[in-house]
Order: C-alpha cells, then sequence, then structure tokens
C-alpha cells in the first residue's frame, strides 16, 4: 500500500505534486501535510478518496515521526532552513521511507551511511531545474565520446516566467540602494507584440540593471573565464568564443547570440569544464553598456554613476533597448551545446527543451510532474537508488523519463521530444 507524505502539500509547489501523485495508479495514499491542520485537509479533499491530511511540524522531531509513520515516500517541498532537510531526511530513513526533495541540501556521511542500511534513498535536486536541466546537460555530454566543453545557454527573458529564483528576492546594492522585481507579468511584456514603454523601462531598471551590474563586478572570474576553442586548439574568451555561435540547431535558422554574463563560476569534472551562461533579451546596445559600466566599476569606479547612466538611458529611450518581438521569440529558452570530440573528429553536440515547457501555466507543473516521475520510479523499482542521490544519477533512462514526464503534462506534450539532441561536426 505505496503512501506518499507530502510535507508542504498545502504550497504552490506541493499541491501540485500531491494531485499527479494522487491520479498515478501505482499510489495508494497522498498525505498533505502541513502545520495548519485545516488548510491541510481542505487541500486533501481536492486529491479525492486517495487525500488525506496530517498536521506536522517540519522543525520537530516528534511531530516528523508520527507524521512519517507508515510512509512509503516522503516528499519536501520546504524552504531550507537550518538544520531542517537533515532533520526530515533523518526522519525518513528512521520511519524507513524514500526522501525527495526540490533542493540541493547534500546529506551527511552518516546519514548517507544510515539511508543505505534502511534500504532507502535520499534524493535531491528534484524537479524541473534543477531535474530536468540536469538530465538535459547529461543527455547532450553523452552525444560526444570526448565531451570537453559544457556550454548551458539560457535566455533570460524566455525564462523569467519559469526562472525566477534570481528575480523573486530583493537585491541590496553597495550604499544601500535596493532594487526588486516587478513579477513575472510585467517582465512577460518583453516577448509581446505589443509593447508598452513605460513596462519596459520599469522592467529593465528594476529586474535587470542591479542583478547584471552585481554579477558582472560581484565576481570578475564569472564573466572573464576562458574556454578551450576546440577549432583551433586556443584558449580563448568566453565572450569570444560565443560571440558569433550559430545557434541554428536550436531554432532551425541561423541565429548569433552572446551570452551577457557566466551566472555560475566555471567548473571542471571529469574532463569537461561546465559554465552556466546567460543570454538576454535586449539588444547588443544594452549589453554593451552594462559590460562597458561594469568594466570601469571592476578596474576602480564609482558604481552609482554607472547604475544611474544606464538608468537615464533606460528612461530616454527603452525600446531602443529591447529586441524585436519576434527575434526574442524564436530564441531558444534553454539550450545545452557541448564541444568535444565525436569518432575522432572535433565536434559539438547540442540539446534544446522544447519552448512548449516553459510558458506560465506550466511553470508550477514542470516541477509538479518531475518530481511524481520520480516518486513512481522509487514505487515501481525504475530507480533503485539507495543513499543520497541527485535525481541526474538516479534517474539512468533518461529517454523513457523524458517520455513519462511529458505525457503526465497533457496529451499536448506526450509526442514531444524532451530532449531534441543534434550532433555537428564543431
Amino acid at each position: 500500500m505505496p503512501t506518499v507524505l507530502c510535507l508542504g502539500g498545502t504550497g504552490q509547489f506541493g499541491l501540485p505534486i500531491a494531485r499527479h501523485l494522487a491520479a498515478d495508479p501505482v499510489v495508494d495514499r497522498v498525505i498533505v501535510a502541513g502545520r495548519d491542520l485545516a488548510k491541510a485537509q481542505a487541500a486533501a479533499a481536492t486529491l479525492g478518496p486517495k487525500g488525506d491530511a496530517r498536521q506536522v511540524d517540519a522543525d520537530d522531531d516528534a511531530s516528523l515521526a508520527a507524521a512519517m509513520a507508515g510512509v512509503s515516500v516522503v516528499v519536501s517541498t520546504l524552504w531550507s532552513a537550518e538544520g531542517r532537510a537533515a532533520r526530515v531526511a533523518r526522519g525518513a530513513v528512521a520511519a524507513g521511507a524514500h526522501y525527495v526533495e526540490l533542493n540541493d541540501d547534500a546529506p551527511d556521511a552518516e546519514l548517507d551511511a544510515a539511508a543505505r542500511r534502511a534500504g532507502v534513498a535520499l534524493l535531491r535536486r528534484v524537479g524541473a531545474s534543477p531535474g530536468v536541466t540536469d538530465l538535459s546537460e547529461r543527455h547532450a555530454l553523452e552525444a560526444l565520446d570526448e565531451p570537453r566543453v559544457l556550454l548551458t545557454m539560457r535566455h533570460w527573458t524566455r525564462l523569467l516566467d519559469f526562472w525566477t529564483d534570481l528575480f523573486d528576492a530583493y537585491v541590496e546594492l553597495p550604499g544601500g540602494r535596493r532594487r526588486g522585481p516587478l513579477g513575472r507579468s510585467l517582465a512577460a511584456t518583453l516577448t509581446a507584440a505589443e509593447r508598452d514603454p513605460a513596462t519596459a523601462a520599469a522592467v529593465l531598471r528594476d529586474a535587470c540593471v542591479a542583478p547584471f551590474f552585481l554579477t558582472l563586478i560581484g565576481a570578475p572570474e564569472r564573466w572573464s573565464a576562458t574556454v578551450p576553442d576546440l577549432r583551433d586548439g586556443e584558449v580563448v574568451d568566453l565572450d569570444a568564443l560565443v560571440e558569433g555561435f550559430d545557434v541554428s540547431p536550436f531554432v532551425g535558422a541561423p541565429r548569433r547570440e552572446r551570452p551577457l554574463v557566466a551566472t555560475e563560476r566555471p567548473a571542471q569534472a571529469d574532463g569537461v569544464l561546465r559554465v552556466a551562461t546567460t543570454v538576454t533579451g535586449m539588444s547588443a546596445a544594452f549589453d554593451d553598456a552594462v559590460r562597458a559600466g561594469a568594466g570601469r566599476v571592476a578596474d576602480g569606479g564609482a558604481l552609482e554613476p554607472e547604475v544611474a547612466a544606464l538608468e537615464d538611458a533606460i528612461e530616454r529611450d527603452p525600446m531602443a533597448l529591447l529586441r524585436p518581438a519576434a527575434e526574442v521569440a524564436s530564441l531558444p529558452a534553454a539550450a545545452y551545446v557541448v564541444l568535444g570530440r565525436h569518432a575522432g573528429a572535433p565536434a559539438r553536440a547540442s540539446v534544446v527543451l522544447p519552448d512548449e515547457l516553459f510558458v506560465p501555466d506550466r511553470f508550477l507543473d514542470t516541477t509538479a510532474a518531475a518530481v511524481a516521475v520520480t516518486v513512481r520510479y522509487l514505487l515501481d523499482g525504475t530507480v533503485d537508488a539507495r543513499g543520497a542521490a541527485t535525481m541526474e544519477v538516479a534517474v539512468r533512462d533518461a529517454e523513457r523519463f523524458g517520455r513519462d514526464y511529458l505525457a503526465l503534462m497533457g496529451p499536448e506534450l506526450a509526442g514531444l521530444d524532451l530532449y531534441s539532441r543534434r550532433v555537428v561536426a564543431a
């Protein structure tokens, strides 16, 4: 009688996950758990006969133990707090239940060993991002015999309705100034056919200027990283490598893109250099202005005048700093590019996630469906991981996951290929 406990099950991620699980014939019962019992009961009532509710305090060991009694899988959508992830994971292991979380709170060696002894998995990074994105990267890397460089290219404007972590929190600027997000609905107007200049200016000013300046200035190594250019063996700047990069394998027509920033420190692992980059929906004039201003600040200039100058330019003519809407709409939302060797020759592999995933109505379901499929795999034995593991490692058959994942998100996506992979000569 497989039972799944959804901690945070009344929340924006937890309830869609619970609904998917309640519809899965592999699952017999879904328990919606939260601090507010009445709220949990109301949410459980929407799940049909499989729904149940429990009151639980995730920061109390005794409360967790009572809630987890008889449970097969514990799914946590709770925000990370000091000690909370370890406490919940320990409770799941003590109850003999698999543990699944959206975050990346890796358990310590002792907890990992305890989970292995108990024969349960502690899965983290389960969802759309990370999760599906991790599988996409792995799929791209597996296309080449000798992968050397992985570029994760995310289009900022296309993803703003989907990737919100950077813009969900206010950003503190040096000097005490604050900039914050205006919300996904306003940002979405950047890709609309009809654009309001005032809205465009507000989005550019409040949701773009400060984060990009902080990324460029705060960690220069993130935007001056070098990667090997495999065409001639030279080591070149990231911008020089990607500027003029032909992304036609993704969109079917020649497009030339340049990442504005590398959003994570380049990491070397298993012979592959991984670089996460952001491509903006703004014009080259905007990109160049941010880059030039950040360079002057990195050389010792004052931040405030540079930000103010860019804001003034935005106020004067915001539309001049935006790409045409049709051009933005034709760009891939997320793409993974691998440079390396294949069959003894330099080659490039690419994977692009379907644009149909990146629409506001599916923002929550992209994660909920990924969690639900992973839980199903744990229950039916498709995933046999024990102890600590990520979704990327635990889900070995990426192709099958792609089919099951898209099918769960609706018939209109069932026929798509989650990983449109292509290998070409470099």
